[in-house]
C-alpha cells in the first residue's frame, strides 16, 4: 500500500501538543498513523513559525519548552520540512484572502500532497482541505 503524502497544518500540531479540545484525539490518531508509516508527513518552517507564535504568546510557553517540542517534531517518522515559499504565488492568493500566512502556506504545499487543517479560511483559497477525519474516511 502506498503512503498518502499529506501536509499537516499549524492547528494539527497545536491540538497534538496542547490536547485541548475535541479535535486532539483524532489529530493524536492521525499522528500514530505516521508512526505506524501509513502516512508520509509534509509540513514547513513557516507552519512552524506559527506554532511558535501560538505557544509563546498565547500559551506562555518557555522558550526551552518550545525547543523540546520542536525536536519531537522535527522526530516525526518521516517528516519532510519545506523550506521554500511561492512569494509570487502568495501574493496573488492574498489579493484574495486577507490571510498572508494562509496564503503563503498553501504556497508552499506541494501538488500531489494532501492539505490536513481544520482551519477553514483555507476553504477561500485554491486549495482543497481535509481534516483528520475526512482521511480516516477514505
Amino acid at each position: 500500500m502506498k503512503q498518502r503524502q499529506i501536509f499537516l497544518d499549524t492547528n494539527i500540531w497545536l491540538r497534538v501538543i496542547l490536547q485541548d479540545n475535541q479535535q486532539a484525539p483524532y489529530c493524536g490518531q492521525l499522528m500514530a498513523m505516521i508512526s505506524d508509516g501509513l502516512f508520509s508527513p509534509y509540513t514547513s518552517s513557516l507552519v512552524m513559525l506559527e506554532v511558535h507564535f501560538v505557544l509563546q504568546k498565547l500559551y506562555k510557553y518557555h522558550p526551552k519548552e518550545i525547543a523540546k517540542i520542536f525536536e519531537k517534531i522535527l522526530q516525526v517518522r518521516g517528516l519532510v520540512l519545506i523550506e521554500k515559499t511561492d512569494l509570487r504565488s502568495g501574493m496573488q492568493l492574498y489579493a484574495k484572502h486577507p490571510k498572508l500566512a494562509d496564503c503563503l502556506i498553501a504556497s508552499q504545499v506541494p501538488k500531489q500532497v494532501l492539505f490536513v487543517s481544520y482551519d477553514q479560511d483555507f476553504d477561500k483559497l485554491t486549495i482543497t482541505r481535509y481534516t483528520p477525519e475526512m482521511l480516516f474516511e477514505n
